[in-house]
Order: structure tokens, then sequence, then C-alpha cells
């Protein structure tokens, strides 16, 4: 029994920070990009079973509406993203076309903190994050984030 407990002991204590997370569901997070001039989001709407959608500013105008100061649900973003939960980390992880995971592109939020790191292409960068437990809160904080970028880019002078 003893040569047993200490193989089992040890697998708890060094992996249950990455086997044993509960699942996110039904929650949002809406991330403030730390250390940017111009105020930077990225929200996350958590479905569960490792499907999120992802929402992020329209800076290239795909919906082609003249309008890229405003943010909006990415269908490609949402459908090559995908996250897993442990109990201290959510880690949003991204796939290219071919269906591979990028290994130089990631999020992960501290369930605690809600501090959020991003590494990007070799660019690693934090955000601050703040929980939505209902849609219709989520919504409208990324409407609110949109409305102050808004006022904050009516203060250019050219």
């Amino acid at each position: 029994m003893r040569s047993f407990l200490l193989p089992f002991t040890t697998f708890v204590f060094l992996f249950s920070s990455t086997v044993f997370g509960e699942e996110v569901k039904d929650v949002g997070l809406v991330c403030k990009r730390q250390n940017t001039e111009i105020p930077t989001h990225i929200a996350f709407w958590f479905k569960g079973g490792k499907k999120m959608e992802w929402y992020e500013r329209d800076i290239t105008d795909e919906d082609n509406d003249g309008d890229d100061v405003e943010y909006s649900f990415s269908e490609g973003g949402s459908k090559r993203a995908s996250y897993t939960a442990s109990d201290q980390y959510i880690k949003v992880s991204h796939k290219g076309d071919d269906g591979k995971i990028y290994s130089d592109w990631y999020e992960q939020i501290d369930r605690f903190t809600l501090q959020m790191a991003e590494h990007f292409m070799g660019v690693d960068t934090t955000a601050d994050c703040k929980v939505y437990s209902s849609k219709d809160g989520f919504l409208s904080q990324i409407q609110k984030v949109e409305a102050d970028l808004r006022a904050f880019l009516k203060k250019r002078k050219i």
C-alpha cells in the first residue's frame, strides 16, 4: 500500500494544477492591455467544452462597414481558438488554417488575480481582466470599452 501512496501523492502534488481544474463555462472576461498608449482590450466568452467566443477591435474593418473602432465578435478567431482550465490558469490556444496549434501565440489568465499574460510571436504583454457572469453584462462592457475608445480618439489633434 505504501508503495502506491508515494507515487500517487507525488502525482497529485506535482500535477494538480494542470489536471483537476473545473470547467470554465458561461462566463466572460474583458481584459485591458497594460502599457499601451491607446487603450487596447481583448474579450473572451467561455462557452464550455473548450469552445469560446473571441471579441476584438475591428481595426482592419473586416465587416466593411467603415467603422474600424468597433469591437465585434470574431468568427474566424473564435473558430481557431480554444481553451483549457486548470486550478490556477485558463490557457487560450490558437490554431492555424491547417489545424495545428501555434506554439508562439497564447494567452494565459490567472484565475485568482485575473492577470492575463499574452505571448504573440516573441512579444509578451500583460493585461488586467474583469469577469462577467452574464452575457448581457459582458456585451454591455464591450460597448462601453468601444465608447471609451471613441472618446479617447476624439482627442487627437490631427
